[in-house]
């Protein structure tokens, strides 16, 4: 009974030490929770025209605000931990107040556990008392009672597990620490350390692979990042909604704050009472510490140093520089001494040392990463996601009913990456072609390793790399196309692997024929072809200078299943040779019934403009009536038939005689300098040849090639709309295709 006694009174003197700390805290979540919600409730009064408005609005906002994805409340428990942490172990600063504590007559374990309990209830009562009132705020204002208790009941017990993880984080550092200011940096380096390391070793990934494929790191990021509790933390709450995996990482939290505790409780039992006033309380901690920090000091500056100059001189420097400087720091906090800022040399060389071996070893690859080809028979299957082939596809879907910027918006066109959607779709079973074109990419990164110097040819390089179409480094021939390609194994013990490779298409086109004609790759890479005519409520037909539709939604079923697997036929039977000859007549979309309700919402975005506060006025996103549309081609004559049957002119605009004028702007190699020419005498604009072809064309043609020449094309036409009511003049761009410039346009411009 006496020990129990003890404890109590243990803990209420701890109170009354620390009252300023709940007190604090206490007017903090008042003003931060009621106050606001009831300066909120007020506003939304004042500003919606309707009672009913005003009460949807705030509802809204209260449960956003009380809820576990308020990322302020996500910054207001973690600074609590520190006040809290670092304040409840605060005698272990001092000698007099150390020596005090031990000598009560009570198990260094009960004396813990007193001041640790303390810095849990010390924001846990005020927070739940500020939840508590907020409802009845919210609910004297008209908010449902019901949903906001079970919304503060679950942001308080995921913000308390947290507040509880961040708390004995930092009450481990103020067992390993003697002082206070230094407890604080050990919180620090105990929150932060990995996230930070984590980030620079991705960081190199992107500076000094060529290969570097930046998702397929995303794992080794997340799980160091996920070591630190706030980093952990702000991750549980980015997965809010999904009820799970919060659970999943909550109870996680839970196990992982159970042991901290106990670390901590072990620290404390071992803990000197001398330790009192000296930065680190225990010796042996010292050089892991310093070894660390220095570390990953020596290689964030030296990755500065290469990200200014791409030099290898300048890096080792960075790295000498932070390395030496952190080191310093350190001694000084451990010492207290600018004396002994060069103590320890051995572990300066050291760390120094580790810092040049990591960051070089990265630099020139000393572990293969950008040379990396699997053989054949450890493939499972592989994916490629060759952006030159499907630039124009839509990896997408349309979304009902989602919330934008707090607004709900009834439609929105939800866009995945290719290389995800591929990724997910595609299984290669037939690896050599990959493999190959993945062996041709390696050897462009080996070229373009080779062109790294001190003066920042790395910055060309990247120039490079990510371009489409550009001139051959080597000067093989000014027609020359690169590409980037996204390439995949996935390995038969199940490990997958991913590597971005800059391809020449020129090099290598008849790899690339052969992936083409790969059915995995084409279902993969062409969501259309997968496509269920089942599922198919209308066809949309785009004329190649139109920008509206053709709506066939009076043929049956029967009918449009005919036209899909038509085209679908057509499509796969289609060659990269004939696309290189062949331009797209017009476009074809298959749209569902979701499809068909979006594409009317957005019909009617002017309308309600003035009227809809939840809609278009607050998103500005895709536009759905442009997206799932692929290429018809001349030679696509089954599927042209169909739409001619079915009412859709599928004809070659004639425009030759609306033609009034022809400009041509670009640069001209014989005169070295920008031209601009304008055509409008009708002789000369009839030898310009064919202008009836659209560059928007060019968008869903993968192959076809044109001329770096800018050429836009005025006509007469009173069938088209023009900008101005009063005009029948109309302006689009049209193109020259490789290697066919009209004569007068080289005698004209100089070429």
């Amino acid at each position: 009974m006496t020990s129990k006694n003890l404890y109590f009174k243990l803990m209420r003197e701890d109170w009354k030490n620390r009252l300023w700390a709940p007190a604090l805290i206490a007017l903090s979540s008042f003003f931060a929770y009621p106050v606001l919600l009831a300066f909120l409730a007020g506003k939304a009064y004042r500003d919606w025209n309707t009672a009913a408005e005003a009460l949807e609005w705030f509802s809204k906002e209260a449960v956003n605000w009380i809820s576990f994805e308020n990322g302020v409340a996500v910054f207001f428990v973690v600074a609590v931990s520190l006040v809290c942490g670092l304040s409840s172990f605060y005698y272990l600063t001092s000698r007099n107040r150390v020596d005090f504590y031990h000598s009560l007559p009570v198990r260094r374990e009960t004396l813990f556990l007193v001041h640790y309990v303390d810095g849990i209830l010390m924001p846990a009562i005020p927070y739940a008392l500020a939840l508590a009132v907020s409802v009845i705020v919210c609910a004297a204002n008209g908010v449902n009672p019901d949903v906001l208790c079970q919304t503060a009941v679950s942001a308080y017990v995921l913000h308390m597990i947290y507040y509880i993880l961040c708390y004995t984080t930092v009450v481990i550092a103020s067992m390993m620490t003697g002082h206070l200011v230094v407890g604080f940096f050990g919180s620090m380096v105990l929150m932060f350390y990995m996230p930070v390391a984590a980030s620079l070793i991705n960081s190199f990934f992107g500076s000094f692979f060529l290969s570097y494929y930046y998702p397929d790191q995303t794992s080794l990021l997340e799980n160091c990042t996920r070591i630190s509790p706030v980093m952990e933390y702000i991750h549980t709450v980015s997965l809010y909604g999904d009820q799970k995996p919060v659970v999943m990482a909550a109870a996680t939290a839970v196990i992982a704050s159970v042991v901290l505790a106990a670390a901590a409780v072990f620290l404390y039992k071992k803990r000197p009472s001398e330790a009192a006033g000296k930065a680190m309380a225990f010796a042996v901690s010292q050089p892991i510490i310093r070894i660390l920090i220095t570390v990953v000091a020596g290689l964030g500056i030296g990755d500065f140093f290469w990200s200014l100059q791409q030099s290898n001189g300048w890096m080792a420097f960075g790295v000498v520089c932070g390395s030496v400087i952190s080191h310093c720091v350190i001694e000084s906090i451990y010492h207290f001494d600018f004396r002994k800022l060069f103590s320890h040399k051995g572990q300066l060389a050291f760390s120094t040392i580790a810092a040049l071996a990591i960051l070089f070893s990265f630099r020139f690859d000393v572990f293969g990463y950008d040379t990396y080809l699997p053989s054949a028979g450890k493939v499972e299957y592989a994916t490629a996601d060759i952006s030159g082939l499907n630039n124009w596809v839509s990896y997408g879907s349309v979304l009902e009913n989602q919330e934008i910027n707090g607004r709900n918006v009834p439609y929105v066109y939800e866009s995945s990456s290719s290389e995800a959607y591929i990724a997910e779709h595609m299984q290669c079973t037939d690896v050599n072609t990959i493999l190959n074109l993945a062996a041709s990419g390696i050897e462009e990164n080996r070229k373009r390793r080779a062109e790294w110097t001190q003066s920042g040819a790395r910055e060309a390089a990247i120039a490079y790399e990510a371009a489409d179409v550009t001139e051959d480094p080597e000067g093989e021939s000014d027609n020359t196309r690169y590409t980037m390609a996204t390439i995949s194994y996935t390995l038969k013990r199940g490990r997958r692997i991913v590597r971005n490779y800059t391809i020449n298409m020129t090099k290598n086109y008849e790899l690339i024929k052969g992936l083409w004609k790969n059915e995995a790759f084409q279902k993969a890479s062409y969501p259309i072809l997968t496509a269920d005519a089942g599922e198919m409520v209308n066809v949309r037909y785009r004329q190649s200078r139109s920008i509206g539709d053709r709506s066939l939604k009076d043929l049956t079923a029967e009918e449009r299943s005919e036209l899909l697997k038509t085209y679908q036929q057509e499509f796969t039977g289609m060659t990269l040779d004939q696309m290189k000859e062949e331009m797209p007549m017009g476009l074809i979309r298959f749209t569902t019934e979701t499809d068909e309700k979006a594409i009317a919402w957005w019909n009617n975005r002017e309308k309600r403009k003035n009227t809809d506060k939840d809609g278009w006025n607050y998103y500005y996103g895709e536009d759905i009536r442009d997206q799932d549309f692929y290429p018809v081609y001349p030679s696509f004559t089954k599927t042209i038939a169909l739409l001619e049957q079915y009412g859709v002119s599928v004809k070659k605009e004639e425009l030759s005689d609306k033609i009034i004028s022809v400009t041509v702007r670009g640069y001209a190699p014989k005169t070295d300098s920008y031209q601009e020419i304008t055509f409008t005498d009708p002789e000369e604009i009839k030898a310009l040849g064919d202008m009836t072809r659209n560059e928007r064309m060019l968008y869903y043609d993968p192959m076809y090639e044109e001329e770096d020449l800018t050429v836009e094309v005025t006509v007469a036409d009173k069938t088209e709309k023009a900008e101005e009511e009063d005009s029948v003049e109309n302006t689009y761009n049209s193109f020259f295709r490789k290697g066919e410039i009209p004569q007068i346009v080289k005698d004209r411009m100089g070429y």
